[in-house]
């Protein structure tokens, strides 16, 4: 593993693993599903995501099993038709709101 790479990771997993392990604190999943376009660096992010749960998550809750839901183009373009179809079939009341919003019909 590429040393600066793993730094890099070290210093930016930081704050999002703290939030995480709070959240996994309060509400005691059995499971954490990461996803998203920090998943294509998942191999350099994964060993400072798991020391920082192993170091700040309650320990009498124990382990928590991380899954990775690896991100890809095809899922921005779902995204992107699932915004356009719901500005198109939005009531009037749905459409000042998806407006306000910033979705545009």
């Amino acid at each position: 593993m590429d040393p600066v790479a793993l730094a890099l990771a070290n210093a930016l997993v930081g704050n999002p693993v703290h939030a995480a392990a709070l959240e996994i604190t309060i509400l005691g999943p059995e499971l954490v599903l990461v996803s998203g376009e920090g998943t294509q660096s998942w191999r350099h992010i994964r060993p400072a995501f798991a020391g920082a749960l192993q170091t700040t998550v309650f320990e009498p809750l124990g382990s928590v099993r991380v899954e990775v839901d690896p991100w890809d183009d095809a899922k921005w373009a779902v995204g992107a038709a699932t915004l356009v179809l719901r500005a198109s079939f939005a009531a009037p009341f749905e459409q000042s709101l998806l407006d306000l919003q910033g979705v545009v019909a």
